[in-house]
């Protein structure tokens, strides 16, 4: 178990990622799962993505921490996952675009910090998610436009967490996050590797590591 993260929604479902794919069987019951602070697990359902399971919980509390507690689930090996292996859940995010809007032209920020997003060109909303709705890019110009912002990710760096379903051919450079203050210019940008499969980051400032590539899953 690698990750966990509060989708946010009404229905109060939790993401949970694991490292390598999930027995269907272990992954869904809801029993192999726990969480503190007085919320409490209802369902269990696989996701798309083996690796991913969404687990619905109640009396959650906005501000406060969780943490899961997994047992008893097994890989698609059937090997079992380490006995009570917790996960913090992840809440205090910088900015969160859940994109499931059902119409207009803003996504809501939903880590609460206010950093709205507006749908650019051609982006059109209301379409069938992972959870909920989600937004369809026309793979030309359109694109979610952040506000400005002045922060600093030099000392603790950042993660990036996209849900995406490319439909078209690999179009080189296709952007997922990209961020600046123009060409070369402290820019932070998650997207294909050239023409190719592959993933990579970029961070043209001093502060930033090197580039770095992967596969796509």
């Amino acid at each position: 178990m690698v990750d966990a993260l509060n989708l946010g929604n009404p229905a109060g479902d939790i993401a949970v990622i694991f490292s390598e794919g999930v027995n269907p069987s272990s992954g869904t019951n809801p029993a192999n799962y726990s969480i503190n602070n007085g919320a409490s697990i209802a369902s269990a359902v696989m996701s798309s993505n083996p690796n991913a399971v969404l687990l619905r919980a109640s009396g959650l509390t906005v501000g406060a921490s969780y943490t899961i507690t997994v047992n008893n689930v097994q890989d698609l090996a059937n090997n079992p996952v380490a006995a009570n292996s917790t996960v913090v859940v992840e809440q205090n995010l910088h900015t969160w675009y859940r994109m499931d809007e059902t119409g207009g032209t803003t996504t809501a920020d939903s880590s609460g910090n206010g950093r709205n997003g507006t749908l650019v060109g051609g982006v059109l909303p209301g379409y069938v998610g992972e959870v909920l709705r989600a937004l369809k890019f026309d793979g030309i110009g359109g694109h979610v436009a952040g506000p400005n912002t002045a922060n600093d990710f030099s000392t603790n760096g950042m993660t990036i967490a996209v849900w995406a379903n490319p439909t078209a051919s690999l179009t080189p450079w296709a952007r997922f996050i990209d961020y600046g203050n123009g060409p070369a210019s402290d820019n932070i940008l998650f997207a294909r590797a050239g023409a190719s499969a592959d993933l990579t980051s970029k961070f043209t400032t001093l502060e930033f590591p090197a580039a770095k590539s992967q596969p796509l899953a």
